[in-house]
């Protein structure tokens, strides 16, 4: 399902505002938090889409709760990372593991601080060019302008088999 945007677009789903892709006045705090966590996402997705990753850091707060949870010991890019040049340098770090061929965000949902992005990736691991297909989930809190936890879901196990030489093919 794709995100339609704009008057025409069907209600979303009760625990979740939908965002506007552009600013509307109102005088509720609640929105103008809806906002500007909608601000930061597009920022943060708009500078992942065009490699720009110079200022990256930027985005993150200095003490930031960024995980991708999975085998850790298997999958060298997931695990924690608490400081926003670590997050950077994640980013920075994924060209030299795999070649990206999708990343498309299908759906923002935004309620106050919390967003949730719904969308689905395909990359290859460059040392076994095996390819990882999946669909991906990432929650972010943004507070004060700035994002303070990051937690994306994919499907660990498709990594995990991806990156092991001779593992199975999904």
């Amino acid at each position: 399902m794709r995100a339609v945007l704009g008057k025409d677009r069907p209600p979303c789903p009760r625990a979740f505002r939908c965002a506007d892709p552009l600013p509307t006045t109102t005088t509720e705090p609640e929105e103008t938090l809806s906002l500007s966590t909608r601000a930061v996402v597009d920022e943060l997705f708009t500078r992942l889409a065009k490699a720009d990753l110079d200022g990256l850091d930027d985005l993150f707060a200095e003490d930031v709760d960024w995980q991708i949870p999975g085998a850790a010991h298997i999958v060298p890019w997931l695990g924690h990372r608490r400081t926003p040049a670590e997050v950077a340098d994640f980013f920075r770090a994924m060209s030299r593991y795999v070649i990206q061929e999708l990343f498309e965000v299908e759906q923002v949902f935004v309620d106050g601080q919390e967003a949730v992005i719904a969308g689905r990736l395909r990359s290859v691991v460059r040392a076994t060019g095996k390819p990882i297909e999946s669909q991906f989930v990432v929650r972010i809190t943004v507070v004060g302008g700035r994002i303070n936890r990051y937690l994306f879901l994919e499907d660990s196990y498709a990594v995990a088999n991806a990156v092991q030489p001779g593992a199975a093919r999904r």
